[in-house]
């Protein structure tokens, strides 16, 4: 099994993305997740993607002089462009996002976009799904044009928490260009059983974040500088810790994806502070290594 690492283990110490690549293949990572993440207020999406256009040649030339593979993209700018967004302007800006980074995955070998999205506020739950479903349809001809696949992640909001809500709308939608990239360790924060999960989710995994909790709540959410839809004090109710050090069961999890026949990896999302990142990438990739038989 491939092991990677999400950009949250590396990026607060190497913000420059080909240095991270780079770090991660010192560290001894199969892949590495780069996160086009929550920007800083004020900054639109087009300065942003374009700075990131500029970074493709060097990404590339980095990955290959180190053999780390990026089979994936996160697209945590989402969290600002909500999909499920009742404000018509908010989804198109959104559907701009992934019809964009659609269009330089090729040049990176991205395979999978990773699509985080927040749950808007007064909007009841079957609307919210409804407005993905929508917002989807408008991004399926640019992803299959890449050759990529759209896998929505379960970020603890509330109208995709669970498998059967992530299967809803990949339901609805009826195309192999949409997934389900689940997270292990995020259904802990919700109450939801991962083992149980994964089996549902099973013909339409895409991808999987290895993470780790225990049940010792935060002093304060991790709350980004911009607005965002979607509540991010969810993540205050339990802590990341390194892998098998927590509640999730990680070993029943591997066991599930052994019997799926699951070869795609596991990228490890536990976030790192800049002081400790390389030791606790390390801690964590032994100990993906160890749970995961790779």
């Amino acid at each position: 099994m491939k092991i990677g690492l999400h950009a949250a283990m590396l990026e607060r110490r190497y913000p420059h993305p080909p240095d991270a690549v780079a770090q991660a293949a010192a560290l001894g990572a199969d892949s590495y997740e780069i996160d086009l993440g929550i920007g800083r207020p004020n900054e639109p999406w087009t300065a942003r993607f374009e700075a990131f256009r500029q970074l493709v040649p060097e990404l590339r030339e980095t990955a290959e002089r180190t053999g780390v593979m990026l089979p994936s993209l996160c697209l945590g700018t989402l969290w600002q462009t909500s999909l499920a967004s009742p404000d018509p302007d908010e989804r198109r800006q959104g559907v701009q996002v992934i019809r964009d980074v659609c269009g330089v995955a090729r040049s990176l070998d991205v395979s999978v976009l990773l699509l985080p999205v927040g749950q808007p506020e007064g909007v009841e739950l079957a609307a919210a799904r409804a407005n993905v479903v929508v917002s989807l349809r408008e991004c399926l001809e640019g992803a299959e044009d890449a050759g990529v696949t759209l896998a929505l992640e379960n970020v603890c909001q509330p109208f995709l928490e669970t498998a059967e809500a992530l299967l809803e709308v990949v339901a609805a939608l009826g195309s192999p260009t949409c997934g389900v990239y689940y997270d292990l360790g995020n259904a802990s924060f919700v109450g939801q059983d991962p083992v149980a999960e994964l089996r549902a989710v099973a013909p339409h995994l895409v991808r999987v974040h290895a993470k780790d909790t225990v049940n010792v709540r935060r002093e304060r959410p991790p709350l980004p500088e911009t607005p965002i839809t979607g509540n991010f004090t969810v993540w205050q109710r339990r802590t990341t810790v390194t892998l098998g050090s927590g509640e999730v069961d990680l070993e029943g999890c591997a066991q599930v994806l052994r019997e799926l026949g699951y070869e795609e990896g596991v990228v490890i999302e536990v976030p790192q502070p800049p002081e400790g990142a390389a030791a606790g990438c390390l801690e964590n990739l032994r100990a993906a290594r160890r749970v995961f038989g790779a």
